[in-house]
């Protein structure tokens, strides 16, 4: 928002969440200058391999989630700066819940 303060993100459950033929949408705050790394499918959260500060790259790990006992990498789809960690190792998600929020900052990749 242009005023500075925080924009809800929304996202309505989809039949693949396993929470489809919910009435209600799921609000998430998105820190202003942040962009919102989010769980890909519903699953529960291996590992974070990041911290708060830390510069990652586009194509950086960022975390691995466990789902139908399959592991997925998260991968940062930009550079930028970790500003929060919205959830921690064994954190169960649905799809589309945050992982973390990353200040978009131009860095080379690999």
């Amino acid at each position: 928002a242009a005023d500075g303060a925080a924009k809800p993100l929304y996202f309505a459950p989809t039949e693949g969440s396993g929470v489809y033929g919910a009435e209600t949408h799921v609000a998430q705050i998105v820190p202003e200058g942040t962009v919102m790394v989010a769980a890909p499918l519903q699953g529960t959260i291996v590992t974070i391999q990041v911290k708060e500060g830390e510069i990652v790259r586009p194509g950086q790990q960022l975390a691995v989630i466990e789902s139908m006992k399959m592991e997925h990498l998260v991968m940062a789809e930009q550079g930028g700066r970790v500003t929060k960690l919205a959830a921690g190792d064994g954190a169960t998600l649905l799809h589309g819940e945050a992982i973390l929020y990353l200040e978009p900052l131009d860095v080379a990749a690999d």
